[in-house]
């Protein structure tokens, strides 16, 4: 049996959801900062969950993980008239083909 919650270099149909805590509406500036298993870190776009203002979701792009191995995660906005934020530190594991 497979675990549902597996990902694998190379998917791009997984889409990470970061719970802020911290209602989001007007918040501006929303990505993600993803640090890859190499060090390399990119900043990613991302969107208010429609429904959850607290809640973002990277708008991701094609060829989203290319690398295995473990990758880490801070959600960011602006907010209006707070300065900005960091969300929590967050881990994936992603997978090689076939492990």
């Amino acid at each position: 049996m497979s675990d549902p919650l597996k990902v694998y270099k190379g998917d791009t149909a997984t889409r990470l959801v970061f719970n802020t805590g911290v209602v989001l509406t007007g918040a501006t500036n929303l990505k993600i900062f993803a640090k890859k298993p190499n060090g390399v870190v990119e900043e990613w776009p991302a969107e208010i969950v429609s429904g959850e203002p607290t809640k973002m979701r990277c708008t991701e792009p094609a060829g989203f993980f290319d690398a295995s191995g473990i990758w880490r995660f801070h959600g960011f906005a602006d907010l209006p008239g707070s300065g900005s934020i960091h969300g929590e530190l967050c881990s994936i594991r992603i997978y090689e083909l076939w492990e």
